[in-house]
């Protein structure tokens, strides 16, 4: 009974601080499209933002989530966090990419907010 409570608790838990970090991953899409939009090319680092679209990069404001991580794939780009799913097991992998939206695979579940999904990775 336990572990089941847990585990319910534990999906509200993570869904809440995965919404907190999106917020604030958001921060950053809107720097990086607006690098774009300067450049246009994407950047090839965070770093690259600084402090002309965003004074310092934000953090996740989450116990467990690091930093985002960014990965320039030269026509589009993907920002991702990943967090604790069951005590160390197994993690869940957040992505953000523009063209995310045409990924229909099943392993992808979307994650509430327009290009954002993620996966629970063992």
């Amino acid at each position: 009974m336990t572990l089941i409570i847990c585990l319910f608790l534990g999906y509200k838990i993570r869904s809440f601080s995965r919404n907190i970090a999106i917020g604030q991953a958001n921060k950053i899409v809107v720097a990086i499209e607006s690098y774009r939009k300067a450049y246009n090319a994407y950047p090839q680092g965070l770093i690259n933002l600084q402090p002309k679209f965003v004074k310092t990069i934000p953090s996740s404001h989450i116990i467990g989530i690091p930093s985002f991580q960014y990965e320039n794939l030269d026509s589009t780009y993907r920002l991702t966090f990943k967090q604790e799913v069951l005590f160390n097991f197994n993690y869940e992998l957040v992505s953000y990419n523009p063209n995310e939206d045409e990924n229909e695979e099943e392993e992808f579940l979307k994650a509430g907010y327009k290009h954002w999904t993620y996966y629970i990775v063992d």
